[in-house]
C-alpha cells in the first residue's frame, strides 16, 4: 500500500523518469524529454514545451515543491524555496543514512561517489 510516495512501512522504490523540467527565476519553464545538447535539440525525436508566464511558472514551482518537499513555498521567492529544498534534501540524506524512514517529501541529496558519477575534470 502506498501513501504520499512511499510504502506505509516507509520503504521507497526508485523510479526512472525520462522527462526533464527547467524553471528559471519563477518566470520561464521548459518541460519535455530533451537533453541540453545538440543531438536532443536538433537530431533525436525529443520534444519540449517552453513558456514564459510568471503566474504559471510560479504556480508550477509551488505545486512541485509541495509534492516533492511536503512543504508550501507560496510565501517565499524562488531563491528561498531553493534553500529550503537543499535543507530538506540534506536532512533526508541524514535520515537515510540512519535508516530512518521518516523523510520529508521525496527530496534527498545523492552521494555522487556511490553512483560512479564523480565529476570528470
Amino acid at each position: 500500500m502506498w501513501d504520499g510516495g512511499c510504502a506505509v512501512d516507509g520503504s521507497r522504490t526508485p523510479v526512472y523518469v525520462h522527462s526533464k523540467l527547467m524553471l528559471v527565476d519563477d518566470e520561464w519553464a521548459s518541460v519535455g524529454s530533451c537533453n541540453l545538447h545538440r543531438y536532443s535539440l536538433f537530431g533525436n525525436g525529443e520534444l519540449n514545451a517552453a513558456f514564459s508566464d510568471v503566474r504559471s511558472v510560479r504556480a508550477m514551482r509551488v505545486a512541485l515543491f509541495q509534492e516533492h518537499l511536503g512543504a508550501y513555498t507560496t510565501e517565499v521567492d524562488d531563491v528561498e524555496a531553493l534553500c529550503l529544498i537543499r535543507r530538506i534534501a540534506r536532512a533526508n540524506r541524514r535520515r537515510h543514512l540512519r535508516n530512518d524512514a521518516r523523510w520529508q517529501g521525496m527530496a534527498f541529496v545523492l552521494d555522487v561517489a556511490s553512483y560512479g558519477l564523480a565529476p570528470q575534470f
